[in-house]
């Protein structure tokens, strides 16, 4: 896996600060759908509130996991996976309609995905998770 050197930003080249900045980004919001989501299953149907079993939130995973995939990751096991979760959130099997609910297995699976990416992303870019991106 190749790593950025610890070099300041200011000493990075101008690809090099873009995916830096890139990957805080989708760091960001790959932390915020693990944690600041319910991974509660409500018996009733959802319209709003931050719950994983809307079609919202699957909808933002796939997007985030997806471009991370395209510009930051190079592990050919974790692109597959990621390239396997997108087929199967973008299927019509998946999404079968009112009357096949989300299941507790699809959110778990799905915040084991994230963990993986964000596992990731930590050894790929040291130091993502308590720094913030230069503006």
């Amino acid at each position: 896996m190749e790593r950025p050197s610890s070099l300041p930003d200011s000493d990075r080249s101008e690809p090099e600060q873009k995916k830096l900045k890139l990957a805080h980004e989708l760091y960001g919001h790959l932390t915020s759908a693990l944690n600041d989501w319910s991974d509660e299953i409500p018996m009733e149907t959802l319209r709003t509130g931050n719950y994983k079993v809307r079609v919202n939130w699957f909808n933002a995973v796939t997007a985030f996991l997806r471009h991370a995939s395209k510009t930051l990751i190079d592990d050919p096991m974790l692109k597959s996976k990621i390239r396997e979760f997108d087929d199967k959130c973008t299927s019509r099997a998946f999404w079968g309609g009112a009357n096949e609910p989300t299941k507790k297995e699809d959110i778990e699976t799905t915040n084991h995905l994230i963990r993986t990416t964000l596992d990731y992303l930590q050894q790929r870019f040291p130091g993502i998770e308590d720094e913030s991106p230069e503006k």
